[in-house]
């Protein structure tokens, strides 16, 4: 495989996986802020897109794409931030 091809298939990756499904994952999180304020929907849409970042972030190491591995992993680390300040705020709220 020459990297031309090699180029190609992360781009292919990227667009298919790491793209796209941001910008759908943003449509569904201003849907339910917007439309359904409940802060439970949100942080379970958070973490599971925290699961899927980690996952690709695993796929992204085995297919040896060391451009997408560290992008994969600043996305992942700022999900997880955002989870987790997701949660305090619910669960402090919640016991205020």
């Amino acid at each position: 495989m020459n990297p031309d091809e090699k180029a190609r298939q992360r781009i292919k990756f990227e667009r298919n996986f790491v793209v796209l499904p941001y910008i759908i994952f943003a449509i569904i999180v201003f849907i339910f802020t917007t439309i359904f304020a409940q802060p439970t929907v949100v942080l379970t849409l958070f973490g599971i897109f925290l699961i899927y970042n980690a996952v690709l972030l695993f796929v992204a190491f085995i297919k040896h794409y060391h451009r997408t591995m560290i992008l994969l992993l600043i996305l992942t680390i700022f999900v997880g931030l955002i989870f987790g300040i997701s949660a305090t705020a619910h669960f402090s709220a919640r016991y205020n």
